[in-house]
């Protein structure tokens, strides 16, 4: 402090005694300047009265940087109330570099009055005191914060202009966020509690501003200042909001503000301000895992139990909302930051992974459905391998949460419910991937625990896979035993009988080695001790392909199994009464997905349906039927200039005179065909009238119709011209 009073006050001395440019006057100006960019070193009454002393002409200095310096300084004088005033001053935005060192300023001079008890009272009562509408120290910081977040979030926004970026002004931006940060952090404690709305705001313009500094951090230069300041506001944006999600926060009573900062987190990673949403969703994801605490069972104290009884709970909905849009990595791993916080109170991690298999479920319903573009279908396909591999992922041996996968899905009726009814809609529309038949290869081997409804739906998705030549005959021959301890009664004998029909067709071509060969026989075994007729006879595959498989048998299988094949031959028959099979191609659903910008602008435009006649029998509104107008007033031909009755321009008062004429009630009038060569409907309102023009052509005749609804008839109009729109 010593050395920057002697430093001033010799740079007082150059500046005032150079009347001439010399070299050791310029270098002060300089010295002056970049030190009058710390706040703190202008709270300093030395360097105040060195800048107040600064006279033009000058060698360095220009005008604008003179008057920035000077308003610098005279709020540092004047002190608190300068200070106060400034930040409860309402300016533009986008801020300027003049506005922001004043900004900054006068938040240095909040935190040095709030270093003490006494500063603090002080403050607050300043706050208070001003022109008596004060918002408050905290509310004021926040609105401030919420101003920077949309400046930052302009100079950050996806490409519109190509303009490049002020760096200088950014990192300003930067370190002013950074110092009210800081000041918040001092001031949110129990004592001085914030409110929700507050909160919210907040928690938005902090997730906003930490995915600016990620940005920025990739656009600057490491070692430009700009991308320092990013780098330290970044990592003061995690620690403020794991503060403000303690468990002695509360934003309202008897609401902790680790429920208000979460909730609003999840809600915020689908509003990206303009910037890339992907980017945004992956760094507001960054700020999420880091607020959520670590459990540490060798560690009592700070014990996060409050987020599983008081936070979870209540965000369900936005945690599934958030997790749909995760990819299968993130989701793992939020997966298992939740379990780990959860530890078994709500069994969120049981309910997440059933929310999965429904939304599973639901887009190979969109699939089957067959109403939607190529690409459509292309992306429902690539989200249902990505919920394949989330899955996988899970139940993987070498996941260190594939035992509680299992166990969960052992234990939880839904869960189990939910598996069951996606593998039998996989299995129904014929998919498959490496992906899923490595999912299966695990489920079969772990399937001793689950229910008998679930063994049934692996089984038939077993039995449908494995009649791919990459999947391994171990995995058959476990499918063959769990098909063997399952009770005949629980099974669906039909499905079942058409996919063993079917993977003996598709074996009967193939050279077979010696474990498929018994593999196979095993099979044939089972189906020969079954007392249903129907598991005897089998369907799907020809007596000449049966023959083959046998003769591929006998050719592969050891002697001594020879005598067992033909007795197994001689007890099964071929269903030839059924039509020949025809097979059904597998889809493979794709392990990653590549659209053109054409496909995407074009999965993104809403779908139009085409307009369609109305079917016989329906029975139409009488539209023109409340028109008041002589039957021959509203139908010309197109192109005559002679108008009788009904016209758009009306005088005095031509439209009511024309009700009382006696054939203005009748109505003569249809909805026009949509079988003709072109179809227009325009419409225009005004408070007082509705004007609707319709020209259609059919049979080679153009017609055109004006209608003129006066005001007392809009409602009445209005009903009638609903179901019209929908018809047309």
């Amino acid at each position: 402090m010593l050395l920057l009073r002697q430093l001033t006050r010799r740079l007082k001395w150059i500046i005032t005694d150079s009347d001439l440019p010399k070299k050791s006057g310029i270098f002060a100006e300089k010295v002056l300047v970049h030190l009058s960019k710390e706040p703190h070193a202008v709270l300093q009454p030395e360097v105040v009265d060195a800048i107040l002393s600064l006279r033009s002409p000058l060698s360095f200095i220009t005008e604008d940087e003179l008057r920035m310096l000077q308003k610098v300084a005279y709020v540092s004088e004047d002190g608190l109330p300068a200070a106060v005033g400034e930040l409860l001053f309402s300016s533009d935005h986008p801020l300027s570099h003049r506005r922001l060192r004043v900004l900054r300023v006068s938040l240095a001079i909040l935190q040095r009055e709030m270093s003490s008890a006494e500063g603090e009272w002080r403050t607050f009562q300043t706050f208070r005191d001003w022109e008596g509408q004060s918002p408050g120290i905290i509310n004021c910081l926040v609105d401030l914060l919420v101003g920077l977040s949309d400046d930052l979030n302009g100079y950050f926004a996806l490409p519109s202009s190509g303009k490049r970026i002020n760096q200088p002004l950014v990192e300003q931006l930067f370190r002013t966020a950074d110092e009210i940060f800081r000041l918040l952090n001092h001031l949110t404690l129990p004592s001085f509690p914030m409110n929700g709305r507050s909160l919210r705001q907040l928690t938005i313009a902090v997730a906003d501003i930490f995915a600016c500094t990620a940005q920025a951090d990739t656009l600057f230069s490491q070692t430009s200042t700009a991308c320092m300041s990013a780098q330290e506001t970044g990592q003061v944006c995690l620690d403020l909001m794991r503060t403000l999600a303690g468990s002695q926060i509360l934003a309202e009573p008897e609401r902790l503000g680790a429920e208000i900062i979460f909730r609003t987190l999840l809600q915020h990673t689908g509003d990206s301000n303009g910037r890339d949403p992907a980017y945004h969703l992956l760094r507001v994801f960054t700020m999420i895992d880091y607020i959520l605490p670590e459990v540490d069972p060798m560690n009592d104290e700070g014990d996060p139990n409050y987020w599983a009884t008081s936070v979870l709970p209540n965000a369900l909905e936005e945690i599934k909302s958030t997790f749909q849009n995760l990819g299968p990595v993130n989701k793992t791993h939020f997966l298992r930051r939740l379990i780990n916080l959860d530890v078994g109170v709500i069994e969120i991690g049981e309910w997440i992974l059933t929310e999965e298999l429904k939304s599973l479920y639901s887009t190979l319903e969109s699939l089957a459905s067959r109403f939607h573009t190529a690409e459509y279908g292309l992306t429902l396909q690539y989200q249902a391998s990505l919920s394949i591999q989330f899955i996988l992922d899970l139940v993987e041996p070498s996941s260190t949460f594939s035992s509680w996968c299992i166990d969960a899905i052992s234990a939880t009726p839904d869960l189990s419910s939910a598996l069951r009814v996606s593998l039998m809609a996989l299995t129904d529309g014929h998919y498959t991937s490496p992906r899923l038949r490595r999912l299966l290869s695990v489920l079969v081997r772990s399937a001793q625990s689950f229910d008998t409804d679930l063994k049934c739906a692996i089984l038939l998705a077993g039995f449908r896979v494995s009649q791919n030549e990459d999947f391994t005959s171990q995995v058959f021959d476990d499918l063959i035993e769990m098909l063997k301890n399952i009770p005949s009664a629980s099974l669906d004998t039909e499905p079942l009988r058409l996919e063993i029909g079917k993977i003996l067709r598709a074996y009967a071509p193939r050279q077979l080695d010696s474990a498929t060969s018994a593999s196979l026989l095993s099979v044939l075994h089972w189906l020969s001790q079954q007392t249903t007729a129907k598991f005897t006879t089998l369907p799907v595959i020809t007596a000449e392909d049966f023959s083959t498989l046998c003769s591929s048998l006998l050719k592969s299988l050891p002697e001594s199994k020879h005598d067992i094949l033909s007795s197994l031959r001689s007890k099964l028959t071929i269903d030839e009464d059924v039509d020949p099979y025809i097979p059904i191609p597998d889809i493979t659903l794709p392990d990653s997905l590549s659209l053109s910008l054409r496909e995407m602008n074009d999965l993104l435009q809403p779908g139009v349906s085409a307009p369609s006649t109305p079917s016989p029998g329906t029975k139409t509104p009488d539209v023109f039927g409340v028109i008041i107008s002589p039957p021959m007033a509203i139908l010309r031909a197109h192109g005559s200039m002679s108008t009788t009755g009904l016209t758009k321009t009306y005088s005095n008062n031509d439209f009511r005179q024309l009700r009382q004429v006696p054939s203005a009630r009748q109505n003569t009038s249809r909805l026009p065909s949509m079988h003709g060569k072109s179809f227009i409907c325009n419409c225009k309102y005004s408070l007082t009238r509705m004007h609707l023009y319709f020209s259609f052509s059919r049979r080679g005749y153009q017609w055109s119709f004006d209608l003129l609804i006066s005001a007392d008839l809009v409602f009445l109009s209005c009903c009638y011209l609903s179901p019209l729109a929908n018809t047309l």
